[in-house]
């Protein structure tokens, strides 16, 4: 969470500083953030981007009361001692809302059970002689009551941003790279063929979000190919990232059920066509082929037409070369460029792809190369 200097007040031995519910509407900015949870003021603005259940569940809160909805969650320990560590002070009493029901730590909870030795629901929180004592004080827990990491299932969500850490950066060309990001627990995102998910970011105060394809998804981490747009604000935003900076994701999304062993009994050629950095979900495809046994048995040929418009645009070649030279009589590229510098060292058929004589001499190039 980093250093947050605390205000005056916050703090043991010292009188808690006050605030009105005037006071805590005026900071409603994704860089200056307050909520109120339990008549206790919270400045949040830090830890946004790194709220595991995403960004916009605090946001839509900035400036106002959210206990309802931090107590309808059931929030860990874990999450209560992030909680306690950002509060700056408390609401004026002339504001409180009659929200003790809700509190976990009021006495009015002890009905919900005291296994740990607490007030709170499930036994947690402060013991009955500490209610109504320091109200930042936080909690001692049993160690079986901490949170514990994440199953597997729970690496990425489809409804909550996780936030993930970038550990390394490739440059694929002037304005492309291979960003890779860690994933807690050596966890693994289990990518089906044909699946993609979002990324978001605060734009001019304001969420946006592009969706990408992990090229690479190994235990531990995964990797996503960014090419960089000049009007694009997730690439730049992508691309400015440092090591070690968090980035918001969500997914896996995606309406292609695709299967390789389909496609292994019953035909003999899958043809892919892509261009520029469309090249990523054919990609996907084309390793999950190829980590398919029963292919290396089957007639099945899988043809790639990938249209760029210079040589230097080509996205991934070095991999794409480095699968056609082990598989060279099951997988065949075809480089189509519709301005060639003339100086390629390798087969190129000139021209665009939405000309028909264009794409009948790449198809024909596909074919015959695998067919002969």
């Amino acid at each position: 969470l980093g250093k947050r200097s605390m205000d005056p007040g916050v703090g043991a031995g010292v009188a808690p500083r006050f605030f009105s519910l005037a006071e805590v509407a005026q900071h409603n900015t994704e860089k200056d953030c307050w909520v109120i949870v339990h008549d206790i003021v919270y400045n949040v603005s830090e830890y946004l981007l790194k709220h595991p259940g995403g960004y916009d569940l605090l946001w839509k809160h900035a400036g106002k009361d959210c206990t309802a909805d931090f107590e309808g969650m059931f929030h860990s320990v874990k999450a209560r001692n992030i909680l306690q560590s950002l509060a700056i002070g408390q609401l004026q009493p002339s504001d409180r809302k009659a929200t003790k029901g809700l509190n976990p730590y009021a006495a009015r909870a002890m009905a919900m059970g005291s296994s740990g030795g607490g007030t709170g629901p499930y036994g947690l929180g402060r013991p009955a002689a500490a209610v109504g004592s320091d109200p930042f004080k936080v909690p001692t827990v049993p160690n079986s009551r901490r949170a514990q990491p994440p199953p597997i299932a729970q690496v990425i969500d489809q409804v909550s941003f996780r936030t993930f850490k970038l550990t390394a950066t490739e440059d694929v060309s002037s304005d492309t790279k291979i960003l890779r990001f860690a994933i807690p627990y050596d966890g693994k995102l289990n990518v089906p063929p044909g699946k993609h998910l979002i990324v978001s970011t605060v734009v001019d105060g304001k969420m946006t979000k592009r969706e990408y394809t992990p090229i690479t998804d190994e235990t531990g981490y995964f990797e996503l190919l960014v090419k960089r747009y000049p009007n694009g604000p997730i690439s730049s935003f992508l691309h400015s990232r440092k090591i070690g900076d968090q980035v918001m994701m969500r997914g896996l999304f995606g309406t292609l059920n695709w299967d390789p062993e389909t496609f292994v009994k019953n035909y003999t050629h899958h043809v892919l066509i892509g261009a520029g950095s469309g090249i990523t979900p054919l990609y996907q495809i084309i390793l999950a082929f190829f980590k398919t046994e029963k292919l290396k048995g089957s007639p099945l040929k899988v043809p790639l037409i990938f249209a760029n418009r210079t040589k230097g645009d080509i996205l991934l070649k070095s991999k794409l070369d480095a699968i056609q030279a082990d598989y060279p009589n099951k997988f065949n590229i075809v480089y189509v460029l519709s301005k060639r510098e003339g100086d390629e060292a390798f087969p190129v058929v000139s021209g665009r792809l939405d000309n028909p004589d264009v794409f009948k001499e790449a198809m024909g190039g596909s074919f015959s190369t695998l067919d002969k």
